[in-house]
């Protein structure tokens, strides 16, 4: 009868710790996390981006204002092949480039041919915005994907901070599921045009970063989301329950 009773707290206690790390590894995989229900779209809005993963960088550290990056978010949705990102920056009426550096195996090196960068001109007007995004290799900055014209991000009257793109997995060489590191860089335009990101060994100096030191680690999450990672979970539980613990638990 003990060892019944050992048995069935000893298995109970695996339920626990399986749970606990469960919950662990979705609260601790990002620096900010809430709950988001909202598919991220890239219109030019940005109310999508509420309690997406994102990490904030303090006002007063850029060698230009213009370039001053107040936040980095990041996110895919559900049964979508893309990434997505959101810089916000101070209000200001100059145009912003962004680089987002990624190493996409995960080893500390951001110069390899696997690894990627994105490119990213804003160009504010009065109404409206004129984004630019380029996807290039790291080593070699040869491009990968252009798209251009867009209306993504804030315009002139409504500040000019904040700026949404993404990018397909297929162009940056990596998948859901996969540890990846990056970090971004902001450049200011002085003559009005777009930053010239084009030349790899000509880039202007930037003028902030995000984080300011370090990089961050993200895994993005399976294109089933996180209701397939709760079902593996549960359904983990109920197998160590029916092959271990249930003719003990009836024994008892």
């Amino acid at each position: 009868m003990l060892l019944n009773k050992i048995g069935k707290l000893y298995h109970i206690r695996i339920i626990i710790v399986v749970l606990a790390m469960f919950f662990c590894t979705v609260i601790t995989a990002t620096p900010v996390l809430a709950v988001a229900v909202i598919p991220i779209k890239l219109d030019g809005q940005f109310n999508d981006w509420y309690g997406r993963m994102n990490v904030t960088d303090p006002t007063g550290d850029a060698t230009v204002p213009g370039g001053d990056i107040t936040a980095f978010y990041w996110a895919n949705n559900p049964n979508d092949n893309n990434c997505y990102w959101m810089l916000q920056r101070v209000t200001s009426q100059l145009n912003v480039g962004y680089i987002v550096y990624f190493d996409a195996n995960n080893n500390g090196n951001y110069n390899e041919h696997i690894d990627r960068v994105v490119c990213v001109n804003h160009n504010p007007q009065n109404n409206n915005s004129n984004v630019t995004v380029d996807v290039r290799y790291a080593d070699t900055w040869q491009l990968i994907s252009e798209s251009k014209n867009n209306n993504w991000g804030e315009s002139k009257n409504n500040g000019a901070s904040k700026v949404e793109f993404g990018a397909s997995f297929a162009d940056l060489g990596f998948g859901t599921g996969q540890t990846i590191r990056m970090y971004a860089v902001s450049f200011v335009s002085q003559s009005g045009g777009d930053v010239d990101l084009t030349n790899k060994s000509q880039l202007p100096n930037p003028t902030d970063r995000v984080p300011d030191n370090g990089d961050i680690q993200w895994s993005p999450i399976p294109l089933l989301g996180y209701p397939l990672l709760i079902v593996v979970a549960v359904g983990g539980i109920l197998l160590i329950w029916y092959f271990k613990g249930r003719h003990m638990w009836h024994s008892a």
